[in-house]
């Protein structure tokens, strides 16, 4: 095999680790986050479920990063405008509660 193809393929491999991490760190953790939840809000197991499902159901609309303009970002996808102003309303906790979880394990 030439020293050129060798590269390629060592790139490609890297990309494909790459992309794995990074998909590895955007993974959301729901079940640490509705833990969490239980623990640091008096939420019902019925509150917590909700939470969890409004929030990868904002994941789907727009894939979630730890940013500020994240919740940005998201109002202005077609998907969100589309819901009802009470699933935004919860959409958007869900989204602030998650981003409060991920700064503190952040600083564990």
């Amino acid at each position: 095999m030439s020293n050129r193809r060798q590269n390629i393929d060592a790139s490609k491999e890297n990309c494909y680790y790459r992309n794995i991490y990074q998909m590895e760190k955007n993974r959301m953790d729901c079940e640490g986050f509705k833990n969490w939840l239980k623990t640091e809000y008096t939420y019902t197991e019925a509150t917590v479920k909700d939470m969890a499902s409004r929030l990868r159901r904002a994941n789907k609309m727009l894939e979630f990063f730890n940013d500020d303009v994240y919740l940005f970002r998201l109002s202005q996808t077609e998907d969100f405008n589309n819901v009802s102003p009470a699933v935004k309303s919860q959409i958007r906790k869900a989204v602030k509660l998650y981003t409060t979880y991920i700064n503190e394990m952040e600083k564990k």
